[in-house]
């Protein structure tokens, strides 16, 4: 079985991205041959990290825990909002948390904005983060504009037609890496 771990990384209160990670769980579990597990960067409220995982002297079980939960999966999806035309900071604390523990890691990501200018910036940030890291980033993206009105608070699309077009072309490449580089 595959599987999958979604990092819901905005933490702010009435956030609306969080909406794509249910969203994207929902799909990747249909079939049954994939398992997806959400870690929400809002319910983890880590500190801010002065140190690398590898050099952290007293880890947290919270932190263990989530660390094992990230890394036992075969491919890491990164839903993220855009804040000032970048990601959240504590999407970047848990990224500047690790740096081996990214190599070869397969990262996806996946960008929403309420507004309406789609967030190439965002992407663009993050997969340069992520190819720093030595992660295998996914060039294909999904981003998602108007997201407070395309989904339900449960991640239910308010509007297929526009869901379809935009998860359809990243599900297949995410297919794709699933099984070619995950054997």
């Amino acid at each position: 079985m595959r599987k999958i771990t979604i990092i819901s990384s905005s933490i702010r209160d009435g956030r609306v991205s969080h909406r794509l990670a249910l969203h994207y769980k929902e799909i990747l579990e249909v079939g049954g041959n994939t398992s997806v597990d959400i870690l929400d960067l809002k319910e983890h409220d880590f500190p801010l990290f002065k140190e690398r995982y590898k050099f952290l002297k007293d880890k947290s079980a919270k932190l263990e825990e989530f660390t094992a939960r990230l890394f036992s999966s075969d491919i890491v999806l990164v839903v993220t909002p855009v804040y000032n035309g970048g990601y959240p900071a504590a999407l970047k604390n848990i990224v500047d948390l690790y740096f081996d523990e990214w190599k070869h890691k397969i990262v996806g990501i996946i960008a929403a904005t309420y507004g309406t200018i789609p967030p190439f910036t965002t992407i663009r940030e993050l997969q340069s983060l992520f190819i720093v890291v030595g992660a295998t980033v996914i060039p294909t993206y999904a981003t998602y504009t108007s997201i407070g009105t395309k989904f339900s608070e449960e991640g239910v699309s308010q509007d297929k037609k526009f869901t379809d077009m935009l998860t359809a072309p990243f599900i297949s490449e995410l297919e794709w890496y699933c099984n070619h580089l995950n054997k």
